[in-house]
């Protein structure tokens, strides 16, 4: 009987460490999870960005294309200055943005 308190006191002890040390892994656990959802919705999010920067820099080139079509064809069914003009200024946007598009 004289031994059986601190016995008592010492199994207390220990399921109150086990306890401890269970809260701490779950922690962890979750705090691995969280930094790893975060993880993955910052590289959603990076990815969805370059998608919309790829589809405006399509957009750009079909819509910069188009106008260069549309002046070479005016051009073509008539050829005066002025539309002399739009062709050079679509060219010099094309050069000066060649690397971009």
């Amino acid at each position: 009987m004289v031994l059986d308190q601190p016995l008592r006191r010492f199994v207390c002890f220990e399921e109150i460490q086990r306890r401890d040390e269970e809260t701490e892994r779950r922690e962890q656990a979750n705090r691995r999870m969280e930094r790893e959802a975060r993880r993955r919705e910052e590289d959603s999010v990076r990815e969805e960005y370059q998608r919309l920067e790829a589809r405006e820099r399509e957009t750009r080139r079909t819509r910069i294309e188009t106008r260069y079509r549309i002046a070479i064809i005016r051009h073509q069914l008539e050829p005066n200055n002025f539309h002399r003009q739009q062709l050079a200024d679509i060219l010099a946007l094309l050069q000066e943005y060649q690397d971009t598009l």
